[in-house]
């Protein structure tokens, strides 16, 4: 079995391969960016296609009993996120290389790379 550092993103690799992922081929990949607000969103949507993502800006209205003022973790507000898709072999190396630029990137919108997946 391969090796995966003791991290997040070695845990999911390693857990899509115990899961009996092939590690070997491509496979499209979904790193999500938290933004601030639709208008920054729009913004860093461009920014990344023109770097070669697929990209799709959603709006999530989070929890209704948001403004309740019941401290819940379960509880969210609303939100905006840009989803980057992009087809590669998903190594560590390049997962962590990816997320760094898209970091970058996103910094410029006030934005932030949350993380990355995959569908089975």
């Amino acid at each position: 079995m391969a090796y995966f550092p003791d991290d997040d993103d070695g845990r999911v690799l390693q857990d899509m391969a115990a899961s009996g992922i092939d590690l070997s081929k491509p496979r499209a990949i979904d790193f999500m960016i938290d933004v601030k607000s639709e208008s920054a969103g729009k913004r860093l949507t461009e920014d990344l296609a023109r770097k070669g993502y697929s990209v799709q800006l959603e709006y999530d209205p989070g929890e209704p009993d948001f403004e309740s003022g019941v401290d819940d973790e379960e509880d969210f507000g609303p939100s905006w996120t840009v989803y980057a898709t992009v087809t590669i072999v998903p190594e560590y190396d390049e997962l962590i290389a990816r997320q760094k630029a898209l970091n970058e990137i996103a910094t410029r919108h006030g934005a932030k790379c949350d993380s990355w997946g995959t569908e089975n």
